[in-house]
């Protein structure tokens, strides 16, 4: 299990004279790498989901046809 250390994290923001630019960049990056995965699986979780309707959806019309011709 992973252990979130505050202290650590918080570290990365507080300016000093002698400290480097490198860690908040880091962090920074992390976030947006961090939304970015997030929005994309949304949008293939999206289209997975609107895929299988719509194939469920064409299934169901083509039950419906047959049934059409054999009562006709």
């Amino acid at each position: 299990m992973i252990k979130f250390n505050y202290d650590a994290f918080s570290q990365n923001f507080t300016p000093h004279s002698h400290s480097t630019w490198i860690p908040v960049a880091k962090t920074g990056v992390g976030f947006i790498v961090a939304g970015l995965i997030i929005l994309l699986l949304k949008e293939l979780l999206v289209a997975v989901l609107s895929t299988i309707a719509i194939g469920i959806g064409i299934y169901i019309l083509l039950v419906a046809f047959r049934i059409y011709q054999l009562n006709r």
